[in-house]
This record gives C-alpha cells, sequence and structure tokens, in this order.
C-alpha cells in the first residue's frame, strides 16, 4: 500500500494506522546517500510529529555526517519494520541551543529511561554526545509490508526494475557457484560474518532508480569468500548491510555496517563487503563498554567526538550549546 503524504496528491495523509506504527517506534533504520551515490544505513531514535506530517531524527554535532549528506541528497529513507518511508530532508542547525534542549526534551519525554538518566547532572558529561543537528523529513512515498521488495518504493533490482530474490536455499559455506572477489579475510571480516552467524536478517539499504534509497530487512546467511547470502534485495549494486541490537527503552547497544554491493546470479542474491564500520566510528571487532549502556558506551571515544565538535564549532563561530534538562 502507497500512501502520499499531506499536500501531496489528493492531499491524503498518511493513514492513521501507520502515523501511529511511526509514532510508537523507538528505533528505525535511517538511509541516506554519499556524494558518490552510495548508500549508508544507520539505526536511529525516530520523531514523528503527526500533525505535521514529519520524521524528525538528530545526529551529533561531533558526528554530523548524517546531516552532511543529507543536506549534500536530501532524498533519504526510514524503515519501520517492514514499513518504507522516503522523503525529502531538511537539516536544521541554525539554532544549536535550541537543537539542543529539543533533543533532551525529547528524549525524555519518549523514553522513561532517559527521564532518569539524562539528569542536570550527567547532561554535564555527555557534553560530547548532546550538541544536536535535527532532519526533519516530508514524507514522498511510504511503502506498508515492502518486506525484501522494493518494486513499489522505486528501488531497481533486476532489469525490468524489479527486486531480486535467492532461489536457492542458503547453505553454509557452499562452494558449488563462484563467487565475486570479497573483503580479504582480517578483524573487519571476522566481525561482519560473527553479525551474520548470530542474526537471522539484516537490512540492506540501495539507491533507487528515483534518488531515494531503498531498504529492506531481509535473512542472512554465510556466503562462500566472505560474501553474505540474501534472501532477497530491493535492487542490485552498491549497497550497506546493516545490523543492530536494541536494549531498554530503545536505547541502541551495538551496530555495524558493511558497505560493498548486492549481486545476484545463479539464482543466488549476495552481498559483496567492501568495508565494515563500527558504529559511531568504532572499530567493528570491539565490543562496547560500559556493559553496553548507550550512550555510556561512547564514553571510549568522547576525545574524538570532543574534537570534531570543537572544529564544528570553530567553522561555525559559536560557543558550545548549554548542557540542561529543559522545562
Amino acid at each position: 500500500m502507497t500512501a502520499p503524504p499531506a499536500g501531496g496528491p489528493g492531499g491524503t495523509e498518511i493513514p492513521r494506522l501507520l502515523s501511529a506504527q511511526f509514532r510508537a517506534a523507538s528505533i528505525t533504520e535511517f538511509a541516506y546517500l554519499t556524494p558518490r551515490g552510495e548508500p549508508l544505513c544507520w539505526p536511529v531514535t525516530p520523531y514523528w510529529y503527526p500533525d505535521r506530517c514529519i520524521l524528525g531524527i538528530s545526529t551529533g554535532l561531533g558526528y554530523p555526517n548524517k546531516a552532511h549528506y543529507a543536506r549534500r541528497h536530501p532524498r533519504v529513507a526510514a524503515l519501520f519494520g517492514s514499513t518504507l518511508l522516503q522523503g525529502d530532508a531538511v537539516v536544521l542547525d541554525d539554532d544549536l541551543q535550541a537543537n539542543t534542549d529539543r533533543y533532551i526534551r525529547e528524549m525524555r519525554a519518549k523514553f522513561l529511561s532517559a527521564r532518569f538518566g539524562l539528569n542536570p547532572v550527567s547532561v554535564k558529561l555527555l557534553d560530547f554526545y548532546l550538541p544536536r543537528l535535527w532532519i526533519e523529513i516530508s514524507p514522498v512515498r511510504v511503502v506498508a509490508g515492502a518486506v525484501g521488495a522494493g518494486g513499489p518504493a522505486g528501488a531497481g533490482g533486476a532489469a525490468d526494475g524489479s527486486p531480486v530474490q535467492n532461489l536457492r536455499s542458503a547453505k553454509k559455506n557452499d562452494q558449488t557457484s563462484p563467487s565475486p572477489p570479497a573483503l580479504a579475510p582480517s578483524s573487519q571480516l571476522d566481525a561482519l560474518l560473527r553479525w551474520v552467524r548470530r542474526a537471522t536478517s539484516a537490512v540492506v539499504a540501495l539507491a533507487g532508480p528515483d534518488g531515494y534509497p531503498a531498504i529492506a530487512r531481509v535473512g542472512v546467511a554465510d556466503g562462500p569468500d566472505g560474501t553474505v547470502e540474501l534472501e532477497s534485495a530491493p535492487g542490485t549494486g552498491p549497497a550497506a548491510l546493516t545490523f543492530h541490537t536494541q536494549g531498554l527503552g530503545g536505547v541502541r547497544l551495538d551496530a555495524l555496517m558493511a558497505r560493498g554491493r548486492v549481486e545476484a546470479s545463479d539464482g543466488l542474491v549476495r552481498f559483496v563487503p567492501r568495508r565494515v564500520v563500527g558504529f559511531l566510528g568504532r572499530e567493528p571487532d570491539t565490543r562496547p563498554s560500559f556493559l553496553s549502556i548507550f550512550p555510556l558506551s561512547q564514553f571510549p571515544r568522547a576525545g574524538a567526538f570532543r574534537e570534531r565538535l570543537r572544529f564544528e564549532l570553530i567553522r561555525r563561530g559559536e560557543a558550545p550549546p548549554l548542557l540542561r534538562v529543559p522545562r
């Protein structure tokens, strides 16, 4: 089912059931494109505003790439379970203080854990994490039930634009078909394969022919020569394959993204990794500290975030925002 947003063709609003799904979600996979047109995809906390028909997400000023890329290529997408939302992004970065206050206020309203975790004392310790940029997304297309399929969402798959499907049963270490070159044996590849072996699914993102990312959650299994077999994909070509876990109250524990290509041949759909990246720049073969409690797990990288934050503030000619709990 495809529903145009409010103000779109026919003036139809997002259906109420979908709107309720978006509002209740504690996590979504957010996909965006690099200047070279390659997809990236990370789990983020979504904030749905039904009165405005707008999806809001935030990113830290200490790790601003989502906002930088969304400004250069505003066609983005988010996956809510099996519902794909594609839309046009606007980056809000004129008022860092308002952005930071908004983030703390929204987190505390959304998660009970944040009402305790974001308090007048703790916010001072999270100076590397809390200064915020916001991205607001106006839906252009919503596809409900897009599990492993990207036809309605504009994700070109085979030559006729249809999704590609794995026609063979996935088997561990199946060597019967030739495999394209993948990432050489390394700690990056080991980290990726650990996620593949313990997960039942992952999120694959590609660039659709209309410039909007296409995203689907698909089954995964070990493939030959360091590849990952996919049960299906919303297309072929440059892709991101993302794994993540989720903790209490929607707090993300850990994530990993592999960048590479989706290829289809001999009835098989495979992801061929080129590079593997850990969550927020962490080495992919390491585990988060502090019992994986986010954002405490990012304290070991606070120095790197503060350095980037300092650079961004100097570039903007601004002082850091006050860290406070808005009333």
